[in-house]
């Protein structure tokens, strides 16, 4: 049995709790931070045993990667999912948002249109834009308290802008949802409609609640589908060490694909890394069931406490990733006010709706991979504030 109750010094997560980075987002340093979307959580075991292993040995001399890598890799997934994926349709690549501007770079021009659906992710547009590519916003639709994709407007917008890439966040930061085949489907159906290269970051594929199916791009192959499949950076709170993996089914695409890796040594990854993410898929099971059983107890018991004592707040329905997004518009306060309220008064770092596009003010995204007892003082703090 791991123990998740275990509280932290903050020096082991610096960069979320640097007195001077809160300063700048929340305008103090005395705050709660639950901004940033990783775990406060001790890795596996065996993930610790291997990176000591490769320490102890004090060498670190050139590696090849494990012979059997990319099968430990595929047998986790085909496991979890019930997928059928082969060990030679993987690609690494040194991280999720290198592999995007990569891709971004290699199938697009300066000038360029690519498409997103906001809320999301915001080092989406940022990377887009740093690419110098046009970013173009295909908002969600939320209705009774629950986000779907706009099919009229989606395709409105492959119909004005000459799309070159479209962007997909399955499951969904930061609105929680997992995408059902049905949605999938058409996405898929539209983007060749609209010879559309079609990118699905896969990165929370394994934090996903209940009994929901995730519905991945890696079981279509499609001349123009790059599913990037994550890492362990969110499933085992590898963040600072993870790999980005690409699936693609595509023959001719995933060659030319591997071509432009080795040609930019980007398959040259570190063995730190490697033997993290080996040793997680290989051996990291039994901590990673029972992570999912305390996050998910994290937000039951967040959803019960707003229920009966933040009536005047909302979080929405958790299907995938460890971070909630709480709507605070019933409150009828600006953006500044809000975040006074929350930031100075609350004393809790939620990361602002609007980073992740227009469509997100009013809200904020909490993350809830931490003790329970750090959510129980954030949620008795903002019910003080809001009294």
């Amino acid at each position: 049995m791991y123990d998740f109750d275990e509280i932290h010094q903050p020096e082991n997560n610096y960069y979320k709790n640097s007195s001077i980075r809160n300063r700048e987002l929340f305008g103090t340093d005395q705050v709660l931070p639950f901004w940033i979307a990783d775990m406060d959580f001790k890795i596996a075991e065996p993930i610790t045993q291997e990176l000591n292993r490769i320490v102890s040995r004090e060498i670190y001399a050139y590696e090849f990667v494990p012979r059997d890598y990319y099968r430990v890799m595929a047998d986790w997934f085909n496991k979890r999912h019930h997928f059928k994926l082969k060990q030679n349709r993987f690609l690494a690549v040194p991280g999720i948002l290198t592999g995007i501007a990569f891709l971004i770079e290699e199938f697009s021009q300066k000038g360029d249109a690519i498409l997103i659906q906001t809320p999301v992710y915001h080092q989406f547009q940022s990377t887009i834009e740093k690419t110098e590519r046009n970013v173009i916003c295909n908002s969600l639709k939320i209705s009774n308290n629950y986000y779907e994709i706009d099919f009229e407007d989606l395709e409105y917008q492959f119909q004005i802008h000459a799309i070159k890439m479209m962007i997909l966040c399955n499951p969904h930061n930061p609105v929680g949802r997992v995408w059902k085949k049905e949605e999938i489907d058409r996405i898929v159906s539209l983007t060749q409609q609209y010879n559309v290269i079609l990118v699905s970051d896969e990165v929370h594929s394994e934090v996903i609640f209940g009994n929901r199916k995730f519905n991945s791009l890696t079981q279509y192959d499609h001349s123009n589908i790059i599913s990037i499949l994550g890492s362990t950076g969110k499933t085992f709170g590898l963040q600072s060490i993870a790999t980005g993996i690409f699936y693609i089914n595509d023959h001719t695409l995933r060659s030319q694909l591997q071509k432009r890796i080795e040609a930019l040594h980007l398959n040259h990854g570190n063995t730190f890394s490697r033997y993290a993410t080996y040793a997680a898929y290989k051996n990291g099971e039994e901590w990673y069931n029972e992570m999912m059983d305390y996050v998910e107890n994290n937000y039951n018991w967040i959803k019960e406490f707003i229920d009966k004592e933040l009536p005047q707040i909302k979080i929405l329905p958790l299907e995938g990733t460890y971070l909630i997004w709480i709507d605070f518009r019933a409150l009828n306060l600006s953006k500044d006010a809000l975040e006074t309220l929350l930031f100075r008064k609350a004393g809790v770092g939620f990361a602002p709706g609007d980073w992740f596009g227009k469509e997100g003010l009013g809200f904020m995204r909490m993350t809830i991979a931490c003790p329970l007892s750090i959510l129980q003082k954030a949620f008795y703090q903002l019910k003080e504030a809001l009294s």
